[in-house]
């Protein structure tokens, strides 16, 4: 469950981090993609108990 919430912010301090537009005109979006990706399985897994 730690786990879980602690990916969930990660990926959400990594989205934070790139909608700034000085760091989304160096970093492409392959940058965010798997912190996302990593977020939303968290978020699966935690929802589900996992």
């Amino acid at each position: 469950m730690l786990s879980c919430v602690l990916t969930i912010g990660a990926a959400g301090a990594a989205t934070a981090l790139w909608v700034l537009p000085p760091v989304r005109r160096v970093m492409g979006w392959w940058w965010v993609g798997p912190a996302l990706m990593l977020g939303v399985v968290a978020m699966v897994r935690w929802v589900m108990g996992g």
